[in-house]
């Protein structure tokens, strides 16, 4: 008996560390690279999911022609979320509070050995990010420049564009890369979630059309708000560049409240599959779309859109 456990364990081992190799080796796989330490973590315990996500990351830190900031929180990301996910679905944490700690831990970690290594450099974080950001928004338009064919006014609206939306990701870059992790992190569970029937004791995860928002958190956005004002109107670019970065993080929360409100009438009224895929294309097209569906899960503070309805008598 215990040489088929160990048998087994070597198993889980290879086909995690095989299939973690293969997710971070694809471009678009990579964002749930750490799903198969986080999955056998639950199935085989602890050290076979320390040891599935460790020696990946050590093969990809070793084998990396030069290190950049990139090849780090690649690094980070996978390792904090194939150490942390399962830690917190073991605890019976659910899956909005799995997400929202271990967002909050990676972020500690990223934040503090960022800090440590501004000091020891005599950097400027926020400068380095600005001049990041503003080299990439011109490699893209240079990109789009050389492939697309486009000429005259065309290619000067597709510049401005592209250039006005890096401007804007200089101040807010700080709330993309948490709400990056937060896709990442929320990625990796979905696919626990969709093979967490195979699991000896299935985590709870719950329902993603029962997300709510704790209701307190709404006068969170009213003060980012108002913060963001006051600083716009009396020019305090630092408070207002803290508060822009807030409120988006928080509406982007409340964007994905809006999501589990429309995920509920789904459900409630058995909408066929092609339909709700043909909206959730129509989603990415159309951006006012996602302003509806953001106004949707702001309103549902009020409206309380999922409450069951009353029993009727006549």
């Amino acid at each position: 008996m215990q040489a088929f456990r160990s048998k087994a364990v070597v198993q889980d081992i290879t086909v995690g560390v095989a299939l973690t190799l293969l997710f971070m080796i694809l471009p678009l796989a990579v964002i749930i690279a750490p799903a198969p330490a986080v999955y056998f973590s639950l199935k085989s315990g602890r050290g076979v999911g320390w040891t599935i996500v460790l020696v990946p990351l050590a093969v990809m830190a070793l084998t990396a022609g030069s290190y950049s900031i990139d090849l780090y929180l690649l690094l980070v990301m996978v390792g904090g979320v194939a150490l942390l996910l399962p830690e917190f679905l073991r605890r019976g944490y659910g899956g909005a509070r799995t997400v929202l700690f271990a967002v909050s831990l990676i972020m500690l970690v990223i934040v503090g050995s960022t800090a440590i290594y501004a000091f020891e450099q005599r950097l400027n974080v926020h400068t380095e990010a600005v001049q990041r950001i503003r080299t990439i928004s011109s490699e893209t338009a240079a990109f789009y420049t050389a492939k697309s064919g486009a000429s005259g006014e065309q290619l000067k609206f597709f510049q401005e564009v592209i250039r006005q939306e890096g401007e804007l990701a200089t101040r807010i870059y700080p709330a993309l890369l948490v709400m990056g992790l937060g896709m990442f992190t929320a990625a990796n569970l979905l696919v626990i979630k969709r093979f967490s029937a195979r699991l000896a004791q299935c985590p709870e995860i719950g329902a993603f059309m029962t997300f709510r928002m704790p209701e307190q958190l709404i006068w969170l956005v009213i003060a980012a708000g108002f913060t963001l004002l006051l600083a716009t109107t009396t020019g305090q670019e630092g408070g207002g560049m803290a508060a822009l970065n807030l409120l988006t993080i928080m509406l982007s929360l409340y964007f994905i409240q809006g999501l589990a409100v429309i995920a509920h009438f789904f459900n409630r009224f058995a909408v066929a599959g092609f339909i709700r895929l043909l909206f959730y294309l129509l989603l990415l097209i159309f951006s006012y779309m996602s302003i509806a569906v953001l106004v949707l899960g702001v309103f549902d503070f009020w409206g309380n859109f999922r409450a069951p309805r009353p029993t009727e008598n006549l």
